[in-house]
């Protein structure tokens, strides 16, 4: 409803749900382009389908949930 008085939006949900989302803000109208990020782990098929979607007005950014060293366990 608030999409046009934003300039970032994060998605920090699963990949089935950043594409529901994507789905849905797809037919809004916006003067000024949307910046989104994603911190799913899976890139090419969502980015594919918010370029597909979007037609320019969004900016879509995919990151990557990874933190920390590349090392497993504790030590």
């Amino acid at each position: 409803d608030r999409i046009e008085e934003i300039d970032l939006l994060i998605l920090a949900v699963p990949i089935s749900a950043i594409l529901e989302i994507g789905e849905k803000i797809a037919p809004l109208q916006r003067e000024k382009k949307l910046l989104v990020i994603d911190i799913g782990s899976v890139k090419a098929p969502v980015a594919e389908k918010f370029e597909e979607w979007t037609r320019g007005w969004i900016e879509f950014l995919p990151t990557h949930p990874m933190a920390g060293k590349e090392k497993r366990g504790s030590g």
